[in-house]
């Protein structure tokens, strides 16, 4: 059993690498290269614009050019307030809602604190501030 499952597995694997090599001659053509570096230049050149000469290092200038026509930081996010809002509660040590004792200072933490100052400290002051900004 085992054995047939090894042929039956080889066999599909060569028929789908026969017929992705198919698809890819139509796409692609039949262009055959030497190594996948070689591809991979001649792809990165047909992407690339003219090029320019920033200055006398060929080196510098190849990754300049390389780079002027990016469209750069594609994967930097933009931030809104609630982000914002995280990340100084991560700073602060706090993930999550504030609790009565990350609220109040160290030389009072050993005493007791009432109800109504324990919901003023925690509440969620947001509304209210979204109000007196209209």
């Amino acid at each position: 059993m085992a054995n047939a499952k090894t042929k039956l597995s080889k066999v599909i694997r060569e028929i789908v690498q026969q017929e992705v090599e198919k698809q890819l001659v139509e796409i692609f053509g039949n262009k055959k290269k030497e190594t996948p570096q070689q591809a991979q230049d001649e792809m990165l050149e047909s992407f690339s614009a003219e090029k320019v000469s920033y200055t006398k290092n060929a080196s510098l200038n190849e990754e300049l050019n390389a780079t002027a026509n990016d469209d750069g930081f594609k994967t930097m996010k933009s931030f809104n307030s609630g982000d914002v809002r995280n990340q100084f509660m991560q700073m602060q040590g706090n993930t999550g809602q504030p609790t009565v004792e990350s609220m109040v200072p160290q030389d009072l933490a050993h005493k007791p604190i009432d109800k109504s100052v324990e919901k003023a400290l925690t509440r969620d002051y947001s509304e209210l501030v979204k109000r007196f900004k209209k």
